[in-house]
């Protein structure tokens, strides 16, 4: 609030005007408590409005307030000023916090403008809209609690109607109940037509990601059904999981999904995200050949997969059933322990490949840094711990994108490294037949050569000498021809099996 003084020379009133000097020395005094208290967005027929400067905050303790009692707090300076921020940033919240935005209509037409709140993620949100004596011209209740069609203005984030006759002052109210949750509140008031039109654009951005994620995900599975190698199944199901969780952070699920649950637009994202984390870690287990190589470190990301799938148990009990904020908190810190747990084992696990000389380990190691660094950005942006920079959906889809690059390209060398070392193998396998056939020949013939030496040596030799011992008995039996008949039969047989071994 800016204050003009200026010197009035007291000289010039006529010392029977003396009555007339405290008189104006009252008006003077008062004026200060005249001024307004707060700052108001002058409304004069753009398109959209800055607001910065122009919010002031009050954090509801204790028992819920009315709007009437909210009122009389903001006529008592009990509102304080927000920095002139794009987005009201208080990172996890314990309280319920109201906002107050004077607005003045400044043309001498009325005006029909939109107020709202770009986070689809408020669990409980009433907008009223008062004139300059404290009554309510509109009042709206709504929030992901709520059934989607409840909304004033259908759309993903929350938007409500601003009619402003001409001249007239008003003041937009905001309960906004976002208990262990992020407070993140991009604040607009713009027209209808310069927000479909940010909306068209953003569709567009959101379509050709959304393409492009879908093209990755049918290569990988036709990849899969080609080569039957599994970790092209689980990078299409890590990359389907990453993808449902932008448009589950972009709001864009809740009315096509479930309109009628809008709980699900809060935890949707959280779901999304550790079902990603699931499959990042299937994924890494078999593109780093994990199970073969490093057992141990294989059981441990099995055990940390549990973990993920108990935060995603406890998801819906801490946000969609419950308004317990311990409990909330607890939840929140137990994903973020997971979802870190997840990058820390990732890290580790390239860090021992890349030991092994593992060559697709190297191009795994150069895809994780911008997403773990956006992520880590995107994390602080939500705590509040960071300015807005850029708006928070856009840090991840950037990180990710960089990542899907750089493992695509993982991908396709790793599966000419795997053609090579199966190439490799099977021509080392047809050299180890060929030789193991060279061998056995070698032990056959030989076998075979021992064979027909010990029948020509031992047993052609035997025979001979029962022939001649039998010859040389001087007995004349009939019988004794035949013996010697049989003899000279089996020394022929004998001999034509050791020639046909040889």
């Amino acid at each position: 609030m800016n204050t003009n003084y200026f010197v009035f020379d007291w000289n010039i009133i006529p010392g029977n005007f003396t009555a007339m000097k405290h008189w104006v020395l009252s008006i003077i005094l008062l004026l200060p408590l005249s001024t307004k208290v707060y700052a108001q967005v002058n409304l004069g027929g753009s398109n959209s409005y800055s607001l910065n400067g122009n919010v002031f905050l009050f954090e509801e303790k204790g028992k819920p307030l009315s709007v009437e009692e909210a009122w009389k707090y903001y006529l008592q300076k009990g509102f304080k000023p927000v920095p002139a921020l794009s987005s009201i940033n208080l990172g996890f919240v314990k309280h319920v916090y109201w906002l107050a935005i004077p607005v003045k209509n400044t043309l001498v037409t009325s005006q029909t403008l939109i107020a709202g709140i770009d986070n689809g993620g408020i669990f409980h949100l009433e907008y009223y809209l008062l004139n300059n004596d404290g009554n309510v011209i509109i009042k709206t209740v709504t929030g992901t609690n709520y059934d989607f069609y409840s909304r004033a203005i259908p759309n993903r984030h929350f938007y409500f109607p601003l009619n402003l006759a001409p001249g007239i002052e008003s003041v937009i109210f905001y309960r906004i109940d976002m208990r262990g949750n992020g407070f993140n509140i991009p604040l607009r008031i713009v027209t209808k037509e310069y927000l479909q039109n940010e909306e068209s654009h953003i569709n567009v951005i959101y379509a050709f990601f959304f393409g492009w994620m879908i093209f990755v995900i049918f290569l990988s599975i036709a990849t899969y059904l080609w080569t039957k190698v599994r970790v092209y199944l689980f990078y299409s199901l890590y990359v389907a999981s990453y993808c449902m969780f932008f448009i589950g952070d972009g709001n864009f699920d809740v009315e096509f999904i479930y309109p009628h649950s809008s709980f699900m637009s809060t935890i949707s994202p959280t779901v999304y995200a550790l079902c990603a984390c699931m499959f990042t870690l299937f994924f890494m287990n078999d593109f780093l050949q994990l199970k073969t190589t490093h057992k141990t470190l294989f059981q441990l990301s099995r055990l940390w997969t549990l973990l993920l799938a108990g935060a995603m148990i406890m998801v819906p009990c801490g946000y969609a059933f419950s308004t317990n904020i311990a409990l909330r908190i607890f939840v929140f810190n137990y994903c973020l322990v997971a979802v870190a747990g997840t990058w820390i084992i990732q890290i580790y696990s390239i860090i021992l490949r890349v030991k092994d000389k593992f060559k697709p380990a190297y191009l795994y190691a150069a895809a994780l840094p911008v997403v773990i660094l956006c992520t880590i950005v995107y994390v602080f942006h939500v705590l509040g711990m960071m300015p807005d920079l850029l708006p928070a959906f856009v840090y991840l889809p950037i990180g990710f994108s960089a990542e899907i690059i750089v493992l695509s390209l993982a991908l396709i060398y790793s599966y000419s490294f795997y053609k090579n070392q199966h190439q490799q193998l099977s021509l080392s396998i047809a050299n180890q037949q060929l030789n193991f056939s060279r061998q056995l020949l070698q032990v056959q013939e030989a076998e075979q050569k021992r064979i027909a030496e010990d029948l020509h040596d031992e047993l052609g030799g035997n025979l001979a000498a029962i022939k001649m011992n039998l010859q040389s008995l001087e007995v004349k039996d009939e019988n004794l021809g035949n013996i010697i008949q049989m003899i000279d039969t089996t020394s022929t047989n004998e001999r034509n099996i050791a020639h046909n071994l040889m």
